[in-house]
């Protein structure tokens, strides 16, 4: 296979990441494209999700030496293109934006590679000082948030089996809900084939299920103490009312609130995701900040 021509699809959301990635998966190291081009000319929209998986996408390619090339990427009336811009994703592929008056919005958290073991640091430094800025809060009020994020990193480092993960975050002050949306994404392993190591007879949906419901990722490194992803999952969106969603494999865990506790709804995926990609969505309307004191922070 010589070469790849993939159209970004008008919607850059879940579901077109799916298609996308369906057109593009090949089976055989013989049959590895030599260079992929990705195609700009329909996109019209872009979701968090979206702009993670295609950066993580790009990454995958760079790792196997295959070489990437846009086009139609160039258009400056289109206001997709220049939220790409806005967002950092230019700047990460091309070395520098399209635009010279290209900025961060106040409302979105540029796109980001971030190792594992920088985590800790970059969260207290960087997003967490941006998100307490968005909650209209305090940053020792979202210690549970921090605890969430900190075992997403956790999820995708136990399995993936790699330690660099791609952050992005968009705040929508003009929704109803004024809703926060989170992503964090590797291609790697995936949940699934790390929880069939465990029980060979789940399905990817099932092994996601049993992930962020028993913890099975915080338990998996020795000395790692955390209180488990499903823990941390009901803790954040029972009492935030807010959702977390898990895309990994062929399988989706989607995690929402319902009378005080959360629900968790495992399905088949429409396509395959070959990692792992977790959505947080808060909502700022009913975002419940954690109490602390004085004495917490003198501590």
């Amino acid at each position: 296979m010589k070469n790849i021509v993939v159209n970004i699809p008008r919607n850059l959301n879940i579901n077109g990441v799916y298609r996308m990635i369906d057109k593009i998966i090949w089976k055989g190291k013989q049959n590895r494209p030599k260079s992929v081009e990705f195609s700009f000319l329909n996109l019209e929209f872009v979701e968090p999700v979206g702009l993670c998986a295609l950066y993580n996408l790009i990454s995958l390619f760079n790792s196997l030496d295959i070489d990437v090339y846009f086009s139609y990427y160039d258009d400056v009336n289109n206001q997709s293109i220049l939220y790409l811009d806005d967002s950092g994703f230019f700047s990460s592929q091309l070395g520098k934006p399209l635009r010279t008056s290209a900025r961060i919005r106040d409302t979105t958290f540029p796109l980001i590679k971030v190792r594992h073991s920088d985590s800790f640091y970059w969260m207290d430094n960087n997003f967490i000082p941006w998100l307490s800025g968005r909650l209209n809060a305090e940053k020792e009020e979202l210690g549970s948030i921090k605890t969430c994020l900190s075992e997403m990193f956790n999820n995708i480092r136990d399995h993936s089996g790699r330690n660099i993960g791609c952050v992005f975050a968009q705040h929508y002050p003009q929704k109803r809900s004024g809703e926060i949306r989170i992503s964090v994404s590797d291609f790697g392993h995936g949940i699934p084939e790390t929880i069939r190591k465990i029980d060979p007879d789940l399905e990817d949906h099932e092994a996601i299920l049993y992930a962020t419901t028993e913890g099975v990722s915080s338990k998996s490194i020795p000395n790692n103490r955390g209180a488990g992803f499903g823990i941390l999952i009901d803790n954040v969106v029972s009492r935030n009312l807010g959702s977390l969603t898990v895309y990994s494999g062929r399988g989706i865990v989607r995690c929402r609130p319902k009378n005080g506790r959360t629900r968790r709804k495992a399905e088949e995926a429409p396509g395959t995701y070959p990692g792992t990609l977790i959505e947080l969505v808060l909502d700022v309307s009913t975002f419940q900040p954690d109490e602390y004191t004085r004495e917490d922070l003198e501590w």
